[in-house]
């Protein structure tokens, strides 16, 4: 039975969980793959409902079956500009979502890696197809290559098309400025286009994407890499470390936090199996991304003296006194470095002073670290003791 619009009464509540069949609908049900198929899907048909309702609607309805062409042309016109911008917002929505949705549910990262990758995107479509190309190319048949780039350049359309996500839930942007001027739009075209993503994704893409056989062909990925050298498998993970380079230089370009972390990360392992030049070249690549990043997050809250101070272990081994005393002083002077690092480099700075005979400054900066670690941890912890008992023993052999 209709029933008249009243005037909003503030005893009535928006949300209610109650009603007749046809009334109640259900949000939110299941974890958070199964809202995020439901999310994908719904914003897809509804899109493609509303074109099709309202093109529909004008033939349907009595009111205009005695009218002229003329007219019913005009009321279509009428209702498709109406849907215009929640039509485009939904399809975008759509694309977005299921792009995040196949990285999350097939590519092997951990929660904090997809947290990662949900912040890095933000709601850029161009990055968020670059999470998800690999995977979609672990499955990709020769003969559906033309497809699979028709789907790339379709991404890359809408992203040109709508950078922010803005332009169709707001007319304007913080200064104010149209994000859309007065242009025309097929929407019938954008409806094909947008049904041609959804049939190759299901029938070409999804249907085949395989946890299993994304795990075999995943064994150059940064997890097998990690894996290796937990295992100490140093040559196996320098090898999947190249390659995991080599991905995230290409999906990702050099100033991106991602390489930074890479670099840093073989650089350990090359370090750790004695491969100095090569590790001091992957240090200094990360503090050259690191210098172009430093005031991004997550790169503002890494700790860049651990770099520092390695970077001065490898000078100091290779007997470049100087060069090394000049990475563990940067070190040392780093304001929010932690207390660990700074004692490494006061260490590092003393050892090296050592090595040139230098009892003064060796001396020296061996009392900064003993200071510094009796502070924080008192002067029987192990690291107190291990540095003590190195003052001592330098004093003995020099006098």
């Amino acid at each position: 039975m209709y029933e008249y619009t009243r005037y909003p009464k503030k005893e009535k509540s928006l949300f209610i969980t109650t009603g007749e069949k046809h009334e109640v609908a259900r949000v939110g049900s299941g974890d958070m793959l199964a809202q995020f198929s439901d999310y994908t899907i719904a914003y897809f048909y509804t899109a493609i409902a509303l074109i099709e309702k309202y093109a529909d609607e004008y033939e349907e309805k009595e009111e205009y079956i005695h009218h002229s062409n003329e007219y019913k042309e005009e009321i279509l016109q009428h209702k498709l500009d109406e849907c215009a911008m929640p039509v485009c917002f939904l399809f975008r929505q759509y694309l977005e979502l299921t792009l995040k949705d196949i990285y999350i549910q097939y590519s092997l990262a951990p929660p904090d890696e997809l947290q990662k990758m949900i912040n890095d995107v933000g709601h850029d479509l161009k990055k968020t197809w670059d999470y998800a190309k690999p995977i979609i190319e672990t499955v990709l048949r020769s003969e559906d290559r033309d497809y699979f780039d028709g789907l790339e350049s379709y991404v890359i359309q809408f992203h040109n098309n709508d950078q922010s996500s803005m332009k169709y839930r707001y007319p304007i942007d913080k200064k104010l400025k149209l994000y859309s001027e007065d242009k025309k739009l097929n929407l019938f075209n954008l409806k094909k286009r947008m049904e041609e993503i959804e049939y190759f994704l299901s029938t070409c893409i999804l249907s085949h994407l395989d946890i299993e056989k994304i795990k075999n062909i995943s064994k150059n990925g940064r997890n097998a890499a990690l894996k290796f050298w937990g295992e100490n498998k140093l040559p196996e993970a320098i090898a999947c470390y190249l390659e995991v380079l080599k991905n995230s230089k290409k999906m990702f370009g050099e100033n991106h936090y991602n390489y930074f972390v890479e670099n840093f990360e073989i650089g350990l392992i090359y370090l750790q199996n004695k491969q100095l030049k090569e590790s001091h070249d992957c240090f200094m690549k990360s503090l050259d991304v690191y210098a172009q990043i430093k005031n991004t997050e997550p790169a503002k809250s890494f700790d860049i003296s651990e770099i520092l101070n390695y970077i001065g272990l490898i000078h100091k081994t290779d007997s470049k006194y100087q060069e090394a005393i000049d990475y563990y002083t940067q070190a040392s002077q780093i304001q929010n470095a932690d207390v660990t690092q700074k004692i490494i480099a006061y260490e590092g700075i003393a050892r090296t002073y050592s090595r040139l005979d230098d009892i003064n400054k060796t001396t020296e900066y061996y009392n900064h670290a003993i200071k510094i670690s009796v502070d924080s941890y008192g002067v029987e912890n192990e690291r107190s003791v291990k540095i003590i008992n190195e003052l001592e023993a330098f004093i003995k052999k020099t006098t």
